[in-house]
């Protein structure tokens, strides 16, 4: 469509076996709002979600789900402006999580009727490895938990890049059986989140890796018992243990801690500043691999490289 784009009531895909429908929706230009858009199934595939709008996107929850068994399929939410979303959810029982996209121009967070919980999943609940949630904003980012863990497989991995504050809850690649996937952040100003976990108990732990242009607060979980405990100022940054419990990590070297029991692999801090020294590129391990790639920063010749999904 040329314009705004707005439907009520629910858009689905459903079935009940087999792969469920593909569902694309694209204002060239203008906004969408939307309700639930849903393309989930029983047992067999999800089917994949396409939602792309030069301003705006609103939509309530968005599901590309296998309740029983089968792989989830994807998602992708793409806007000039800003995006805004109750769940968004791509998991699967007894398969493979899907993937999770999201790319805004301006803020991405969650609609005003969002009831707090898991924000974004690519999870799975007993075999099959969890899925990729990768959210690009060149504004904000404020979601709500976000969990890529597998039980049974591979953890997945979670990569959040914001031009402006990155807001989150719990963030978990973690596995019991498998390894643990990665998770990325980056924010040009600060970070307030919860609890991290990539850890797992029988596999490699995956690794959390941080660059940030301001400060970090950190409310629980490992990494923020690591801080909680070494208060203070060090050649590294400052480390404030705040009256409310939570700690704020201002780094002004890197950071590197090494893996943090079953709950998480090695952390490494960056602070964005510094992070443009003379070779112009920062590293976070890929996946399941020692091998890296690669990305140019946009509008700038620095290179930033981000966890492979």
């Amino acid at each position: 469509a040329n314009s705004d784009i707005t439907a009520t009531g629910l858009i689905s895909g459903y079935s009940a076996n087999g792969t469920a429908a593909d569902i694309t929706i694209n204002s060239t230009n203008g906004s969408i709002q939307l309700e639930n858009v849903s393309a989930v199934t029983d047992s067999g595939h999800g089917g994949n979600i396409e939602i792309r709008a030069l301003n705006d996107i609103t939509t309530g929850q968005v599901e590309a789900s296998v309740w029983k068994q089968g792989d989830a399929g994807s998602i992708i939410l793409d806007a000039g402006g800003n995006i805004a979303t109750d769940k968004v959810r791509a998991v699967s029982k007894e398969g493979s999580g899907g993937t999770i996209d999201i790319t805004a121009g301006g803020d991405f967070g969650t609609i005003p009727a969002f009831a707090g919980g898991t924000h974004l999943a690519v999870n799975t609940k007993y075999g099959g490895d969890a899925g990729s949630i990768t959210v690009n904003a060149a504004g904000n980012i404020n979601a709500g938990g976000i969990d890529a863990n597998a039980p049974g497989g591979n953890g997945g991995s979670i990569s959040l890049t914001s031009g402006g504050n990155l807001t989150g809850g719990a963030m978990t690649t973690g596995s019991l059986s498998g390894d643990g996937g990665p998770i990325y952040l980056k924010a040009a100003e600060n970070i307030n989140i919860a609890e991290t976990i990539t850890g797992t108990w029988f596999g490699n732990a995956g690794s959390i890796t941080i660059e940030v242009g301001g400060s970090i607060t950190i409310t629980s979980g490992a990494v923020y018992d690591f801080f909680q405990n070494n208060c203070g100022t060090s050649a590294s940054g400052t480390v404030a243990c705040n009256d409310d419990g939570s700690v704020t990590l201002t780094p002004s070297d890197t950071m590197s801690l090494p893996g943090q029991g079953l709950l998480a692999g090695p952390v490494k801090i960056t602070p964005i500043a510094s992070s443009s020294g003379s070779s112009g590129t920062t590293t976070t391990p890929d996946s399941g691999s020692s091998d890296t790639t690669t990305t140019p920063d946009s509008g700038s010749s620095d290179t930033t490289t981000t966890p492979d999904s």
